[in-house]
């Protein structure tokens, strides 16, 4: 008895460990490469400018990787995180990652208000202005505008229903709550925005980036060397979208969610879907490759924009020093140029030992 209790210990136990979150590698990067392996790791920030020759592949016509990563955000296809979220824990609305100015913030239309000419709303993603009067339809609780009919024992069986959405005029005779209410003044009704006789588009509640307004992406990955295989790694962590107007680090997306979706999305059965995630081969179209494969093959351009450090600080930070330094921008383009070469050297000097 004994011994078949601690058999079913042991299995509790063993089972307990199996369905724990594995901490000997990173869980949300592509290589699963045990810490205790990297001999070296960096993490690096790259900016991909998309108007590079090298990188213009990933956009063609029928695919563009900027437009895909937007559509993906907007259709909660991807989710965006904080950007520097690297645990992927907290995702963040797509209004905050790739939101375009400031959010209207004009009151939602309702049925239950009246509109003066020139008030603005917002409905269903887009702005309002009212170009005519408009007055809400009123409960027949309310006295104001309706009064009950006491001389009515029996409700006539043509007797309409009251309808909220519906205009009445002075006189107009309704059943609500089984009595008869006359209308003591005009109610236009209120009409829904997208009604263009009383109602004017000015724009959206919220404009979201365009492919156009992405010029840079940048990547984020950890340069990692296994010491037991003896190679170095490009482990791709994420996508950082980035501020059109100041360059700031708006959200990340991560690059495991969004490699599943490539995946997905290059077995559909429509040729238009399949083509959406295309890499294409401008010398041999018959080697077109997904987006996936071609930063696997490290068939993009990214110029080094920070290495981890201590203080976080972009190389550019370091060679301007909060502008304090003198250095001129051409000295920042070289740094980033001779940090590309320290992570190629390191490589290169283990294969001297």
């Amino acid at each position: 008895m004994k011994k078949c209790f601690l058999v079913f210990a042991s299995c509790l136990l063993g089972g307990s460990l199996l369905g724990q979150t594995d901490t000997i590698y990173n869980s949300h990067a592509m290589e699963k490469i045990p810490y205790y392996e990297q001999l070296y790791r960096f993490r690096v920030w790259r900016d991909m400018y998309l108007n590079e020759k090298q990188n213009a592949t990933f956009i063609s016509p029928y695919s563009n990787i900027a437009s895909f990563i937007l559509e993906g955000l907007k259709n909660d296809q991807l989710k965006a995180y904080a950007p520097d979220d690297f645990s992927f824990a907290s995702p963040i609305e797509a209004v905050t990652a790739i939101g375009k100015g400031e959010k209207s913030s004009l009151p939602d239309f309702s049925f239950q208000k009246d509109y003066p000419a020139g008030e603005e709303v917002s409905y269903q993603g887009k702005t309002y202005k009212s170009s005519k009067s408009m007055i809400a339809v009123r409960n027949p609780t309310n006295t104001d505008f309706w009064k009950v009919d006491k001389s009515v024992k029996k409700l006539p069986a043509d007797l309409p229903a009251f309808d909220e959405k519906k205009p009445y005029s002075g006189r107009d005779a309704v059943a609500y709550n089984g009595s008869k209410y006359i209308a003591l003044d005009d109610m236009t009704g209120v009409f829904v925005p997208t009604d263009k006789s009383y109602w004017e588009e000015t724009g959206a509640v919220q404009d979201f980036l365009a492919k156009e307004d992405v010029k840079t992406i940048q990547l984020v990955e950890d340069v990692i060397f296994d010491k037991r295989r003896a190679r170095l790694y490009y482990d791709v962590i994420g996508f950082i979208i980035l501020d059109p107007t100041t360059g700031n680090p708006n959200a990340i997306v991560s690059y495991k969610e969004f490699f599943k979706l490539v995946e997905k999305l290059s077995r559909d059965k429509e040729m238009r879907i399949r083509n959406s995630v295309k890499w294409k081969n401008r010398y041999n179209p018959s080697q077109d490759l997904t987006f996936t494969d071609a930063i696997k093959l490290r068939l993009f351009h990214g110029v080094i924009n920070k290495v981890e450090n201590p203080d976080d600080k972009t190389i550019t930070d370091v060679i301007f020093g909060g502008g304090k330094s003198g250095r001129g921008y051409g000295e920042a383009v070289f740094a980033r140029w001779e940090e590309e070469m320290k992570l190629m050297e390191k490589e290169h000097n283990l294969w001297e030992y």
